[in-house]
C-alpha cells in the first residue's frame, strides 16, 4: 500500500512545483514572449472560427428569411386569386345590371308590349342551331310565336315552350323569315333571313328603291308574325343588278348575340296564325 501511493505523492508534488514555477514566472514578467507567440499563432484559427461562425449565422438566418417570403409568396397568390373571382362576379353582376336597366327603360316605353324579361340560359349560334333557350315558359304566359327582343332590337321568336322554359329562333338561323321594311323608303320592302355566318340578308326588295347603306332595317308588320317598327339591322351592302327582278342588301343586326345575357318577352303580342 506504501509503495503504491509514493509515485502518487511525487507526481502531486512535481506538479505544485511546477504551478508554482508558472505562477511566480509570471509574476515576475517572463511569460510575456510566450504568450505573444501562442497568441500569434492561434489568431489565425481563432479567426477562421470566427468567420465560420458569421458565415454559418448569416445562412441560417437568410434560409429563416427565405421560408418566411415563401409563406408570405403564398398567402399574397391565394389573396390575388380571391380578388380576381370577386372581380369576374362583380362584373358579372355590372354587366347584367346594365342590360337589366336598358331593359326596364324599354319596357317603360313600350307598355303595350307587355315585356317580360328572361335570362338566356342556352345559346347555340351555329349553322343548323341558331337557337337560345330562355329561363321563361308557359308558367309565366309565353306562348309559341311571341317576339323576342333585346333593347336594341328584334333577337327573334319562341317556337316552343315548357313550363319554365322556352326555346327561341333567332333572326340570324337560315330558317328565320322576317317581313320588313328600310327606314326612310316606306315602299323598300322585302324579307329578312338569317345566313350560316350569322349575318342578316334582306331579299325581294324592289328595284326601283334607292338603298343607303347604313339605313336602319325594321319589321313591317305584314304578315302578322311581328308588330310593327322592331329594329332587326343596318344595311351593309347593297346588291342590285339589271337581270335581277329585285334588289338584295346585306344587313348587319342590330343584337349583339355573342353578348346577349337577357331577353324580353313580348307576352302582350299575339302573333296572327294563319
Amino acid at each position: 500500500m506504501t509503495m503504491v501511493l509514493r509515485p502518487q505523492l511525487g507526481m502531486l508534488v512535481a506538479a505544485l512545483a511546477v504551478a508554482t514555477a508558472i505562477l511566480f514566472a509570471g509574476n515576475q514578467g517572463w511569460l510575456g514572449p510566450v504568450r505573444d507567440v501562442v497568441g500569434r499563432v492561434l489568431a489565425p484559427a481563432q479567426g477562421a472560427a470566427s468567420t465560420v461562425g458569421d458565415a454559418t449565422a448569416t445562412w441560417l438566418a437568410g434560409w429563416s428569411d427565405v421560408g418566411r417570403l415563401r409563406v408570405e409568396n403564398d398567402d399574397l397568390r391565394v389573396q390575388v386569386q380571391d380578388l380576381v373571382r370577386e372581380n369576374i362576379r362583380l362584373r358579372a353582376f355590372e354587366l347584367e345590371n346594365r342590360d337589366l336597366r336598358e331593359q326596364l327603360g324599354y319596357a317603360e316605353s313600350n307598355p303595350g308590349l307587355a315585356l317580360a324579361g328572361a335570362r338566356i340560359i342556352g345559346l347555340d349560334q351555329s349553322a343548323m342551331n341558331g337557337y337560345a333557350t330562355i329561363d321563361c315558359g308557359s308558367e309565366q304566359g309565353v306562348t309559341d310565336g311571341m317576339p323576342v327582343l333585346s333593347p336594341a332590337g328584334l333577337a327573334g321568336r319562341v317556337v316552343s315552350s315548357t313550363a319554365r322554359t322556352s326555346s327561341v329562333l333567332l333572326v340570324t338561323h337560315p330558317s328565320s323569315s322576317v317581313n320588313a321594311y328600310v327606314l326612310g323608303a316606306t315602299a323598300a320592302t322585302g324579307v329578312v333571313n338569317g345566313t350560316p355566318d350569322g349575318r342578316l340578308v334582306m331579299r325581294y326588295i324592289p328595284p326601283s328603291e334607292r338603298i343607303v347603306p347604313g339605313s336602319i332595317v325594321v319589321t313591317s308588320g305584314l304578315g302578322g308574325a311581328f308588330p310593327r317598327n322592331l329594329p332587326i339591322g343596318r344595311v351593309a351592302q347593297v346588291e342590285a343588278r339589271d337581270i335581277d327582278m329585285f334588289q338584295q342588301a346585306t344587313v348587319e343586326p342590330l343584337v349583339d348575340f355573342r353578348r346577349l345575357l337577357v331577353v324580353l318577352v313580348a307576352r302582350g303580342y299575339q302573333p296572327i296564325r294563319y
